[in-house]
């Protein structure tokens, strides 16, 4: 079950704010991105450490979730995932953003339930067209809950029910192969749905904590920054995006559960951490059954520790001591 909804958890940073830079659009074709191997650093060995670097736990993140990836994909359900890409976009690009479509979706293909369409456009004219001919929900957009509308991006992301439509735009198509931001964003905007698919009870939003089933911003964005950026890295697309947290004040996760435009980035970045945080402490698996847990009707802080081992509290103390250490 999945109910639609404007955007994605609403409150997500409108997508089409992310504009491609002038230096992507005439790059020519280049070689693929190397790959990486990544090992789970010693001291992660020890639960719930707190004095290491931002370059071990990425490694022992990454070693986790890439692990998780290769037991799921021989479970792939192909019936789960529809892609519809514009014919405007160059062929060339065409198997690699079905591919980077196909995996985003179908490594969570056992926890949801129905077809997720991914439609990949350089107009909106496109979206209305996929989405009239085959009987889809429309993806919409708002202005922080105003104005709601079919998604009128060109460049940008947004979603409704079952349907996920990432615009590519129209500058830049040569080289879109190199734009980690349109990867980024179609990995993003997709894991935001596959959340929805699993945890309805939050109705596709983030809500806050005097409410029965909240849901921390940090967590939700969080999850899907790391899980986008390291599917991308998986695939060999762009290597995984490091976001530099220091530029940013920090105090607490705790300061980060609910939305408010002054610190909007900050729980995409600092969310993003604490994901990697856990998934080198228990794995991604434990992730997906936070997720499941809320399915039953677990409330947040049940479902985490019931998933990850330890109180949202304790969490919060281990993480901040370990971000507050990295200034």
């Amino acid at each position: 079950m999945i109910l639609s909804s404007a955007i994605i958890l609403g409150g997500c940073v409108p997508e089409n704010d992310l504009k491609p830079p002038n230096d992507e659009l005439t790059v020519p074709n280049s070689p693929a991105v190397e790959s990486v191997k990544y090992e789970k650093a010693p001291v992660f060995e020890t639960a719930w450490p707190t004095s290491f670097n931002r370059d071990e736990l990425i490694s022992s993140a990454l070693s986790e979730i890439f692990a998780s990836f290769d037991a799921r994909k021989p479970t792939f359900d192909e019936r789960k995932i529809a892609v519809y890409i514009d014919p405007e976009i160059p062929e060339r690009h065409h198997e690699w953003i079905r591919e980077l479509s196909e995996n985003t979706i179908l490594m969570m293909s056992r926890e949801i339930e129905e077809t997720v369409s991914v439609i990949v456009g350089t107009q909106p004219s496109f979206m209305h067209q996929v989405v009239e001919g085959n009987s889809l929900d429309m993806p919409m957009v708002d202005d922080f809950g105003d104005n709601v509308r079919p998604c009128d991006y060109s460049w940008g992301a947004c979603s409704g029910g079952n349907t996920i439509y990432v615009g590519a735009g129209t500058r830049g198509l040569d080289a879109l192969h190199r734009s980690p931001k349109f990867a980024r964003m179609l990995s993003h905007k997709s894991l935001h749905v596959v959340q929805d698919h699993i945890d309805y009870q939050s109705g596709g939003q983030t809500p806050p904590r005097d409410m029965e089933n909240f849901r921390p911003v940090w967590f939700v964005e969080g999850f899907a920054e790391f899980y986008g950026y390291a599917m991308n890295d998986y695939l060999e697309l762009h290597q995984y995006h490091q976001s530099q947290n220091r530029w940013f004040e920090y105090a607490s996760l705790r300061d980060l559960e609910e939305w408010n435009l002054e610190k909007s980035e900050d729980k995409y970045l600092w969310g993003q951490a604490a994901i990697e945080y856990i998934v080198a402490n228990v794995g991604f698996e434990a992730l997906v059954e936070l997720y499941l847990l809320l399915e039953e009707g677990q409330t947040f802080e049940e479902a985490f520790v019931n998933s990850v081992g330890i109180d949202l509290d304790q969490f919060y103390e281990a993480f901040d001591e370990w971000a507050m250490s990295q200034f």
